[in-house]
């Protein structure tokens, strides 16, 4: 048996700004539906969410799961990074100034939170095993979807993290598509600056 102490950590609220993205990789063993989405888009991760400096809660997450929307503290993901159910990487979408960014966070605010999470929608989504880019929206906001939607109202096309390499925006954005928006170069990864010891 192991006598190491895990290493405890927390969040530097300073080293976020509105507007990052957490992307998370749920590790409980009893999430069928985390495991299973992962499977289904081939992706490391299965979750994302939005940081927002909120009018009344400072920084905190706007967070898409069922069965609504809702604006939950940093130390919910501390808290399940703790005690090993989760993994967190923070992502920034570059380039942006702080007031595109605290527009973004508003936008989440009071047009994204208590919205119906669509778990049909959610089901629907095998079909990127088959085809990569569908050409129309699948109805409902599920976790990336109504992480994204606030920057299709601040950023022009060119500058959407939605956009695709051809230029188009895809539609129906996931995990995976932020995965490859990393690897593009759309997005910068800030987890080491976010992810301190506790």
């Amino acid at each position: 048996m192991s006598t190491t102490k895990r290493r405890l950590i927390r969040f530097d609220p300073a080293a976020l700004l509105p507007a990052d993205i957490l992307a998370g990789r749920n590790l409980d063993p009893t999430s069928r539906i985390a495991s299973g989405i992962r499977k289904i888009l081939g992706s490391y991760t299965n979750h994302n969410a939005l940081i927002l400096n909120h009018s009344t809660k400072g920084m905190c997450v706007g967070d898409t799961t069922p069965p609504y929307s809702s604006v939950k503290p940093l130390t919910y993901y501390e808290d399940l990074v703790n005690l090993n159910l989760y993994l967190v990487r923070f992502w920034r979408v570059r380039d942006m100034t702080m007031d595109e960014r605290q527009r973004v966070s508003d936008l989440w605010q009071y047009n994204c939170d208590h919205v119906k999470y669509p778990e049909r929608g959610v089901l629907r989504l095998w079909i990127f095993r088959l085809v990569n880019h569908l050409p129309w929206e699948i109805p409902g906001q599920w976790c990336t979807k109504n992480t994204l939607l606030p920057f299709s109202y601040v950023l022009s096309k060119l500058r959407d993290p939605r956009r695709r390499p051809d230029g188009q925006v895809k539609l129906n954005p996931t995990p995976r598509t932020m995965e490859n928006r990393l690897v593009a170069g759309v997005l910068e990864d800030i987890t080491e600056r976010v992810i301190v010891p506790a």
